[in-house]
């Protein structure tokens, strides 16, 4: 796993030049922003990337991972991401996971669930466009329904 700023930081600059850099891009991307009507520049705009290694080359997994690799691997951080925070402040943390099983076959989807029940994530959303989407645990998970504003169950 590699991390990579959106904005151009020296290796080892300091805090101030770090801050520097970022103003700098932030006042050079003022005008395309304000035309795009969208932020260009920002922490929400870094990159985590994620390769396999072997033997020889690391396989990125942006190029090389099927649908159902990629979402697991970005289920797994969530879940990591969760295990840091339940560990760091004693408090379970809520996990809201949109349209988690839309790539992962029946039985990718059952240990996923399965890991989260062993690993008492605590409260877990799912979301799932289409009742069909969710192919796993059909009658065990509570479901709501949203339809025209209103919830039902």
């Amino acid at each position: 796993m590699s991390y990579r700023p959106n904005v151009s930081l020296e290796s080892g600059a300091d805090i101030e030049a770090s801050r520097e850099s970022f103003r700098e891009a932030l006042e050079g991307s003022r005008d395309r922003e304000a035309r795009r009507g969208i932020t260009l520049v920002g922490p929400h705009r870094d990159d985590l990337r994620l390769q396999v290694c072997g033997e020889g080359d690391d396989l990125d997994f942006r190029d090389y991972g099927s649908g159902g690799q990629r979402r697991t691997a970005a289920l797994a951080l969530r879940l990591v991401e969760a295990m840091t925070i339940r560990e760091s402040r004693s408090q379970r943390p809520m996990i809201l996971l949109d349209d988690v099983f839309a790539e992962l076959d029946a039985g990718r989807s059952e240990r996923i669930l399965e890991l989260m029940e062993a690993e008492d994530t605590g409260q877990v959303v799912l979301t799932a466009p289409k009742d069909a989407d969710v192919r796993v645990r059909r009658d065990a998970l509570p479901r709501w329904k949203i339809e025209a504003g209103e919830i039902t169950t």
